[in-house]
């Protein structure tokens, strides 16, 4: 935004059932746009907001790390943001890296091919290819989705278990995965196979294949997969999509290693 007007159209016209979220973002741009600490008198001025909805916004923002409170109610960045620039470069330096190869694999397979990476506790889709119903920025749960499951099954035993007891596990269809013993026993397989799958825990009639992506220091950092029609896809075709598969993956950890990429830690 490069005026105030630009910042009272952001809270006057919102996206529909998003109005909560443009006034925290407008506020958080007013933040990150003032060269120095801002007050919340001038926060209230610039956006026209009530004194009391502004208190909750930054209320709100301070819990969870996004802002924080300086001297005579001043108000600047949080460390979190740091976190956030920090994935935002690693995703960018990854999709760059490998974006040819996601094209490639569904050019192959002509089929639907989505990468993920680990955020905290959650598993977030950064790149589709095809006619996927996965969306860019949706999480992607571990108990159910493929590229989730093929990345969680090579983390570090205590990475693994603390997500595994973080994470809720909601029940998508009638064979989703809901019992964490017997997520553990998947992920078991799926390290032990060298790739996932999810058969009909995401949507029915849709099977989906997941490989895990390292970095240079082979420590896991991401999930590729692709999907099916279960009723169009006999064993043939199957073994034909995970050989395809399996080499992108091959293919995306040969470039890794080649430009040195290392994640941040989840």
């Amino acid at each position: 935004y490069s005026t105030d007007n630009d910042y009272l159209m952001t809270i006057r016209q919102p996206i529909k059932g998003a109005a909560a979220f443009s006034k925290t973002i407008a506020v958080l741009q007013l933040i990150a746009d003032s060269e120095n600490p801002i007050a919340s008198a001038e926060l209230v001025k610039k956006t026209g907001m009530p004194r009391p909805t502004m208190r909750r916004i930054l209320k709100a923002l301070i819990a969870e790390d996004m802002v924080e409170l300086g001297p005579n109610k001043t108000f600047t960045l949080g460390a979190r943001h740091i976190e956030f620039a920090r994935k935002s470069l690693d995703q960018n330096s990854l999709l760059r890296t490998v974006s040819a190869d996601l094209g490639r694999l569904s050019d192959e397979t002509d089929s639907s091919v989505c990468l993920g990476v680990p955020l905290g506790i959650e598993f977030i889709v950064i790149a589709e290819n095809g006619a996927s119903q996965a969306t860019v920025g949706s999480t992607g749960p571990y108990n159910a989705c493929a590229i989730a499951k093929a990345y969680l099954a090579f983390v570090p035993d205590d990475r693994r278990e603390k997500i595994i007891d973080s994470i809720e596990m909601p029940s998508l269809t009638e064979h989703t995965t809901t019992c964490r013993d017997r997520l553990r026993a998947e992920l078991k397989q799926a390290a032990a196979d060298g790739y996932s799958v999810s058969d009909q825990q995401l949507r029915i009639d849709e099977k989906w294949l997941g490989a895990c992506v390292v970095d240079a220091k082979t420590t896991p950092c991401a999930g590729i997969g692709l999907s099916m029609k279960r009723s169009q896809t006999d064993a043939a075709r199957e073994s034909k999509y995970l050989s395809a598969l399996l080499q992108c993956r091959d293919r995306i950890n040969q470039k890794l290693q080649q430009v040195k990429f290392e994640c941040s830690p989840p």
